[in-house]
């Protein structure tokens, strides 16, 4: 589990992660962002000093993935737009609009999420890859109130994959915070690691 203060120290976080892993490690990397939109994405991974080629990884080579956590994992579609998340973390004040239509009415687990990383886990094997390494921001489970079903889905993961994957959950400090004593306990003993990232 990673915790970060703000997107300037999680951009720089994921900037050289994921550089790393594509270019000198050989890995496929799935991120989903929450605070940011996969095309901010997109752009910070494709600027800076730690840039990499987004369109030829996304596309031709096929070793990153950027999708949109409150899709992937709660069912609900993101568009392009104006309208500010209200009541969410102020510093990030990221441009989203929601269309709320539950493209999944099922409850959320771990089955849809395991079918699709088997599946980028044998293209990475096809590959020659060593594997595959995934950053999943869990911002959407509070933005749409859902805390329970994080806990369920945070503890129905494995705490070590069979398979060459590893996975990196995302909480915003002041989403980690909301949580009650025992719920941050619970998260902790699940993980078993916990890593605070910070500027510097």
């Amino acid at each position: 589990m990673i915790i970060y203060d703000d997107l300037l120290t999680l951009r720089e976080f994921y900037s050289y992660y994921i550089k790393i892993q594509i270019e000198e490690k050989k890995e496929i990397v799935l991120i989903n962002p929450f605070y940011e939109t996969t095309d901010s994405v997109r752009e910070t991974l494709s600027s800076g000093h730690k840039a990499i080629d987004v369109t030829k990884y996304e596309g031709k080579e096929k070793k990153l993935v950027i999708s949109d956590s409150l899709k992937k994992y709660l069912g609900y579609k993101e568009e392009a737009g104006e309208e500010k998340i209200a009541g969410q973390i102020d510093e990030s004040k990221q441009n989203r609009r929601l269309n709320i239509k539950t493209t999944n009415k099922e409850k959320v687990g771990t089955s849809h999420w395991w079918d699709d990383n088997k599946q980028m886990i044998e293209h990475a094997d096809k590959m020659g890859n060593v594997g595959l390494s995934i950053l999943a921001d869990a911002g959407a489970f509070h933005f749409m109130r859902k805390t329970t079903e994080l806990l369920e889905y945070e503890c129905s993961l494995p705490k070590q994959f069979d398979l060459n994957l590893k996975a990196f959950c995302l909480y915003h400090q002041k989403d980690f915070d909301r949580l009650s004593e025992e719920q941050k306990q619970e998260l902790v003993n699940h993980h078993g690691k916990v890593i605070k990232i910070e500027a510097h």
